[in-house]
């Protein structure tokens, strides 16, 4: 059988340098062996656990939460710092049976950090017995306590300590473990064990100290020795492991491991499966463990927290506090912060800033929570929400699933005092700083591995820089080597098929590349919680930069999950400044300026305007970037809701919209609404929406429908994929309101884009996984095409469909009542006005221009038509939205704003094939090897995407800046939808194509690639011979299976087929 065993001794990459096994991928592995569990036990720290906890249950694998702890010599301290008693020390693996363990290893873990660490974090035995309860333990591994004291020799001791460890444990929690790995030593350990299992009554448990996942990761996980110690790989005398064998291995392969040294019966094996029963934690945690705060007597959070309300609201709005709106506005607040828990939240918060407030500290909030009346009421905010119209429910609303969050700024030279004063208030052991990981990236990996292979400086330093470095977008190995990606470098991928070093190099690199190398500290979090921390997450010792004296072994959003109030103490330089300079003026000018009283608005505040529309903004905050810089002096900002406006729109999505922003602010260009009900709400931003909606689409029709749109519909049919991961499809019988959440695009390497949250599901080779699970650089199931219609449910004239094709691809539509298409090709122009036919009142009018190109407009057929009536082109095209209202300026879409009407995603194939033909025939390349669309609208090369997809053919986004040849203008991006199936584009398209490129040939093939590990693992157990044999017999060069091969990460379909028809693989096939 496959689940038959369960490794129990597993190092993670949280064993800093020691461990290569990222927590996905050896949760992978296990799933893949078969095996039904899977435990962690990192060297004296858990920093892993609820990752590895919730990545085995969204493998539906059983996680199993340990350590390997170190521990101190028989009786010694573990607060014993003397150099010859305390610097050697002794390993012990402990696993946590039920939450009494796991808080237990809590507790053991975080006291070997605060009172034990002397080289590595020890606990003594006296601890160790104190924390016994809930855990299961081993004698270990060789460096274990009874196995060390074996190979020194001392047998009596070393049975004289076993029996201790079953008094402390229990005969049914303490086993006799098992490891071989050629050492000399631990064969005769053994064999001494053995027997010892016997004379105690106790069970023997093999294990295999694993390091990394599979058997070809050795290789890298020795460099990674190497980075740990500062050793050449050449070294003679450098740390390694005894040989190869530190993976995750199959029962098999244990069994085939131990045979040739000692004979082990079956329970051996069986009783990793027993332990995995016995081990029961769940790590989910749905309750918040805010701390307590003193308050008066007589009043309780709720109504401390009104109370408090109350006063503010009359201070600050004085007459007005009674009116109908705020009272409600109030009422509403509370309420809503009373029945998610969190009276406590906000009076903790104000407790912050009033204590700021007492010192003379200068602090800002950031962020939604300034929406909030009650924050403004109770002191924490300084912006009237209602004023500014910011709203409650961004910040906080029923539906949202984690704990509010006030951004806190605070002077840079005196964020230390307010987070002194947060630990004196709740006392040491509930507050901490929190721990954050540095990984090697793709220059620091490359630095590495270059060292440790002793490659010279000059050439490491020279390939590093070819990896770009993007601040706040890191780049991979991989993207840069992979054509078609916007890092893409061809002289990189020159010298790694060319130099054999430079390959060595940047493979190395690779698969150390992410891995966890070091710890450090959250540069702004702290952690308070209502308890001693170590009831939550294991806890180590802070540093020299530390102000807490402890600081928490798992990251801050496993804490945030986990239910930990976290308070950001961001430290910023800009108020330090602000504070410094109102200290100025006061002393030089006699004029006292607080944060709550500098202008910035009237007259007062003009120079300030003047200075920012100058462009001479170095240093200040939010607006100091180059493209900022260039937005305020084409804007010229006067106002305060200027700069609001300048900082939302500067962002992915709206910053395209700047300049229609800029023109009507200025009043070069008419505000437009698109209904009338939009004008208060979008008034602020001159008629322009920074947001967007999400859409579906019925797969039975192809209509795509708006989320507000469902509603009004009968029944809705969706796309997914059925038990055997094909495609499907279901109707939509029931809506779940999941509340508000943060949303993520998530965009593919083919460019297509999905908003989802972070706990949505999305298919990967290993199953279904939520998005916060998920890694830049991992693959995620897409569907090879769309369902829709297989014919056009009603008659369609295929004249509109060319007409719109044209107009969208070389058509100008943007001057006032002008629907003009423009091309240089007589076949299209042709073709254009005998379509025009479709529309009965219409003749065409012919311009020539420069270079042999023609402008085609179109006039009415006859004088009698009223004049201002439009004609019905242009009515359709203000139907279908290309066109705008009469009197609009742009009358029409402008090249970048250009979409396909969704009348068209509900059309057949053959009427879709038609349409996109008609496109490619004017904007699009027709190749050998590539056909591509290229155009300058985001929104158009999605939907061309789209409507490929309807047809089975899958596409590539590519995108690029380029200048429009005026410096004072902004550079636009460009869409190129590139199509590598061209056999397939051509044999669909060319058919219904007039220009030339009917007849190029296409020759392309698609490929899509699978995980190469798993499928050459299936290939290995179905297949009994050589590899040879199998290439000879099936066709798959052996080149795929040897150990450059296995490097490669994925591998093509079109090479895997052959064997999936004729071989057992129904991983694969699948």
């Amino acid at each position: 059988m496959a689940n038959d065993f369960v490794h129990l001794h597993t190092h993670s990459e949280y064993s800093l340098l020691d461990g290569l096994g990222r927590v996905k991928d050896l949760v992978k592995e296990a799933k893949r062996l078969g095996h039904t569990a899977l435990a962690i036990t990192d060297h004296g720290a858990m920093h892993g656990a609820v990752e590895f906890f919730r990545a085995c249950k969204a493998a539906e694998i059983k996680p199993i939460i340990g350590v390997e702890a170190y521990q101190t010599l028989w009786g010694r301290k573990m607060d014993g710092r003397d150099p010859q008693m305390d610097k050697e020390n002794y390993h012990l693996l402990l696993l946590a049976k039920d939450m009494v363990g796991y808080r237990n290893l809590l507790k053991i873990t975080s006291r070997s950090h605060l009172d034990g660490f002397y080289y590595k974090p020890r606990i003594d035995h006296e601890y160790l017995a104190a924390h016994a309860q809930g855990l299961v333990a081993t004698t270990g591994c060789l460096g274990a306590e009874v196995p060390q004291l074996l190979s020194q020799g001392k047998e009596k001791e070393a049975y004289e300590r076993l029996g201790w460890y079953v008094d402390v444990f229990g005969k049914e929690n303490f086993f006799i473990e098992l490891q071989e790995h050629h050492i000399p030593e631990l064969q005769q350990v053994n064999k001494v064990l053995v027997p010892w299992a016997d004379k105690f009554g106790l069970q023997l448990l093999v294990t295999n100290d694993v390091h990394y996942v599979r058997e070809q990761d050795a290789s890298p996980h020795e460099v990674l020795l190497c980075v740990q110690t500062g050793a050449l790989l050449t070294d003679e005398k450098r740390m390694r492991l005894s040989d190869q064998s530190y993976f995750l291995k199959s029962r098999a392969q244990l069994e085939d491991t131990f045979r040739p040294f000692i004979d082990l019966p079956p329970s051996a094996f069986d009783n990793s499966l027993r332990i995995a029963e016995m081990c029961a934690v769940d790590l989910e945690d749905p309750t918040y463990h805010l701390p307590d705060l003193p308050i008066p007597e007589g009043f309780t959070y709720e109504t401390y927290l009104r109370h408090l309300t109350e006063e503010g609201l009359r201070r600050l709005y004085g007459e007005r506090a009674d009116d109908p709106d705020l009272q409600e506005r109030k009422e509403r607040e509370l309420r809503i912060i009373h029945e998610m828990g969190f009276d406590v939240y906000f009076l903790i918060v104000a407790d912050l800033c009033n204590y700021a407030r007492s010192r003379g500290i200068w602090w800002n909030v950031r962020g939604s929570g300034a929406g909030s009346l009650v924050a403004y009421c109770i002191g924490i905010t300084g912006l009237d929400p209602l004023k500014n119209n910011l709203i409650f429910e961004r910040f906080l609303n029923p539906g949202r699933v984690n704990m509010p969050d006030f951004d806190l700024d605070f002077p840079d030279d005196q964020r230390e005092e307010m987070i002194r004063y947060t630990v004196e208030k709740y006392g040491n052991d509930q507050v901490a700083q929190i721990v954050t990981f540095g990984r090697m990236k793709a220059r620091a990996a490359i630095r590495d591995v270059g060292r440790v292979k002793a490659i010279s400086l000059d050439d490491v330093d020279r390939i590093a820089k070819m990896i770009p470095a993007i601040p706040g977008k890191p780049v991979t190995i991989k993207d840069v080597l992979t054509e078609g990606n916007e890092f893409y470098n061809p002289d990189l991928v020159a010298l790694y098929e060319k130099e054999e070093w430079v390959r060595d190099l940047l493979d190395t690199s690779m698969q150390l590349e992410g891995v966890a190398r070091h710890s450090g500290i959250h540069a702004a979090a702290v952690i308070v919680a209502d308890k001693d921390l170590t009831e939550y997450t294991p806890l180590m010792r802070g540093t020299k930069s530390t102000v807490t004296e402890t600081v928490t072994q798992y990251e801050f959003p496993i804490l945030e999950s986990i239910g930990l109030l976290k308070v950001d103490f961001l430290g910023l330089s800009t108020l330090t400044v602000l504070r410094e300079a109102c200290r100025l003026i006061k002393e030089r000018r006699g004029i006292e300026y607080r944060l709550d009283n500098i202008p910035f608005e009237g007259e007062e505040a003009r120079p300030a305007f003047e200075l920012l529309s100058s462009g001479e903004v170095s240093g200040v905050f939010q607006v100091e970037s180059q493209g900022m810089r260039r937005v305020l002096t084409e804007m010229k900002p006067s106002s305060f809701e200027h700069i609001i406006a300048t900082i939302s729109l500067y962002r992915p999505g709206p910053l395209e919209y700047i300049p229609n922003f800029i023109r009507r602010m200025h009043g070069e260009e008419d505000v437009e609404f698109k209904h009338p009900k939009l004008e208060p709400i979008l008034a602020e931003t001159y008629g322009i929406c920074v947001s967007g909606d999400a859409q579906i689409m019925d797969a039975r029709t192809g209509q795509r429908y708006r989320l507000a749109e469902l509603g009004e519909l009968d029944e809705l049919w969706v796309q997914g994929v059925d038990e055997q991961w094909q495609p499907s499809v279901g109707r939509v019988t029931h809506w779940i309101d999941s509340g508000v959440k943060p949303v993520y695009r998530v965009r593919t390497r083919s460019g297509a884009e999905v908003k989802i949250t972070a706990d949505h599901r999305l298919l990967t080779e290993s199953g279904w996984q939520p998005l916060c699970d998920l890694e830049p650089g991992d693959y995620i199931a897409t569907p090879k095409a769309l369902f829709g219609p297989e014919t056009t449910p009603v008659e369609t004239d295929r004249r509109k469909l060319r007409v719109l094709a044209y107009l969208l691809g070389d058509g100008s539509l943007a001057s006032m009542a002008a629907v003009d298409f423009v091309s240089k090709d007589k076949a299209l122009v042709d073709e254009y006005v005998r379509c025009l036919a479709a529309f009965p009142d219409v003749r065409p009018s012919f311009t020539q221009q420069v270079r042999g190109v023609v402008r085609v407009g179109v006039a009415k057929a006859s004088d009698a038509d009223p004049y201002h009536a439009p004609n019905s082109l242009l009515a359709w095209a203000r139907e279908l939205g290309l066109k705008h209202p009469p009197g609009s300026r742009p009358g029409g879409l402008r090249s970048h704003e250009k979409f396909v009407p969704a009348f068209v995603f509900a059309l057949g194939k053959d009427e879709i094939a038609f349409f996109l033909a008609s496109l490619w025939d004017c904007d699009g390349y027709a190749g050998p090897r590539l056909w591509h669309y290229k155009t300058i609208s985001k929104q158009l090369a999605h939907d061309v995407q789209t409507l490929l997809l309807r047809l089975g053919i899958r596409s590539t986004i590519y995108e690029s800046t380029y200048s429009r040849g005026d410096a004072a203008s902004a550079a636009r991006t460009g869409y190129q939808v590139t199509v590598y199936d061209t056999a397939r584009l051509a044999e669909v398209l060319q058919p219904f194509m007039v220009s030339e490129k009917r007849a190029r040939p296409g020759n392309g093939q698609d490929s899509i690639t699978i995980e190469r590990q798993s499928f050459v693992a299936e290939v290995e157990q179905a297949w009994d011979g050589s590899f040879r044999a199998l290439m000879d017999a099936h066709g798959i060069d052996r080149q795929h299976f040897t150990p450059r091969g296995r490097r490669r990460e994925r591998i093509s379909t079109r090479v895997v087929e052959p064997l999936v028809e004729t071989l057992p693989l129904p991983e694969t096939e699948r």
